[in-house]
């Protein structure tokens, strides 16, 4: 099931105090969200289109990336210092980690053929 932007934007807006009607902060989500979206495409192997607007719907299984999507954008959401609600290396850690959970669960999900045929 792919995952709402303004389901995300209602929670990271009540987690960081914010207005979600902010253009301000809903740009941040969006951009967050975009470069989390490029770290999927990058480190796990999948095609990823980056959102525009809040009211857009990301095409990504959310039971497989919702856990690494949503700590992502807290990442981002705080690199860009825009946020903060935790020491910037520990979340680092703990979204490098979902990302990789988030990896071998996707690579898992895929039936691999070999030289040998399937090898699932």
């Amino acid at each position: 099931m792919s995952i709402k932007v303004l389901d995300l934007l209602d929670a990271k807006s009540r987690k960081y105090g914010a207005i979600k009607e902010s253009i301000q902060f809903q740009q941040n989500m969006i951009d967050s969200i975009n470069y989390t979206l490029d770290d999927i495409q990058k480190r796990v192997g999948i095609n990823t289109d980056r959102i525009q607007r809040a009211n857009d719907v990301i095409d990504i299984d959310e039971q497989m990336f919702g856990a690494a999507l949503s700590i992502g954008v807290d990442f981002y959401m705080q690199d860009n210092a825009e946020f903060t609600t935790q020491a910037l290396s520990s979340i680092e850690s703990r979204y490098y980690d979902k990302l990789s959970r988030a990896r071998s669960a996707y690579q898992l999900s895929q039936t691999i053929y070999g030289r040998l045929g399937d090898l699932s």
